[in-house]
């Protein structure tokens, strides 16, 4: 299965929202990162068909998605970054009306609403009005939703919002081990979530894709460029406004800054390899303003 973005340009009121974004996606993870008004959404959007791009195509095994949208919808789970919930429902009765509204099967929608809240945590309050719920059993209400037709393209728009460590990392296993066989994209502003499962990051930048590699590769295009320093307490405001620091801490009485650099640091230390939250920084940090 392949899914190919071609050239997509979408803008707003003169600003691309999207600049001749293109990427090719096959079954795995790739996770999605960039700034705010990055396009992200705008990208997300476009593949789902809720808007329309002023350029470009997108393709899924070579056909185009807006020309065979429904066989594409079949085929589609999505999770919107916001809960959109019929609150006076119960999650159950929620459950089956969005299943009715996919065409489910009635005994394979049985058989996967009872598979999915097991695996959620949410077994339990499955005949619980939503809007009892709180704002992470809503997120993980959202979840199941888009994963209730076993769909071969997932988009996950800030998948892990709202939940605590432990749900984040019971859901970010849940989508690891579901989307081996899947095309799952993923927008987090949470770098944990797509560092260790995503087999690749794509950065957009003002609509553009900047990069689509392994996250290993990505941490070792930056190599040499983050380095740990000592910095004295009475220095900390000058070198914050011009390095870009993705950490201090102590050690002892002695205090240390993770310095990421784009050219050479003016600040001599310890090199380390960099994590992708250090490429975040790298790319987009822009001296501590854009983060």
């Amino acid at each position: 299965m392949k899914l190919e973005i071609n050239n997509i340009t979408k803008t707003y009121h003169n600003i691309k929202a999207l600049d001749h974004f293109s990427v090719t996606l096959q079954e795995g993870i790739y996770g999605l990162l960039g700034p705010n008004g990055a396009g992200k959404s705008t990208l997300m959007n476009t593949i789902c068909t809720l808007i329309k791009e002023d350029e470009g195509e997108i393709l899924l095994d070579g056909n185009s998605i807006l020309k065979h949208k429904k066989e594409f919808l079949n085929q589609l789970g999505y999770m919107p970054q916001y809960p959109q919930l019929y609150e006076d429902f119960t999650l159950e009765e929620y459950l089956y009306y969005i299943g009715a509204l996919k065409n489910i099967e009635k005994s394979k929608l049985e058989k996967n609403i009872d598979y999915l809240l097991k695996e959620v945590g949410l077994k339990e309050v499955r005949n619980k009005k939503i809007k009892e719920f709180s704002g992470g059993m809503k997120q993980r209400a959202m979840l199941i939703q888009a994963l209730l037709n076993d769909p071969k393209i997932l988009i996950l728009d800030e998948p892990t919002a709202g939940l605590d460590p432990k749900q984040r990392i019971k859901i970010r296993n849940l989508i690891s081990k579901l989307g081996q066989n899947k095309i799952v994209l993923i927008s987090t502003h949470v770098v944990s979530d797509v560092e260790f499962i995503a087999k690749k990051i794509i950065l957009i930048k003002q609509g553009k894709c900047i990069a689509c590699e392994s996250p290993y590769h990505l941490q070792k295009s930056i190599q040499g460029h983050v380095e740990i320093v000592q910095i004295k307490e009475i220095e900390i405001d000058d070198i914050y406004n011009k390095n870009l620091i993705s950490s201090l801490f102590y050690e002892g009485k002695q205090l240390y800054g993770r310095i990421v650099h784009n050219q050479e640091c003016q600040i001599k230390g310890e090199q380390v390899f960099p994590s992708l939250e250090d490429v975040y920084l790298y790319h987009f940090g822009e001296n501590n303003e854009d983060y």
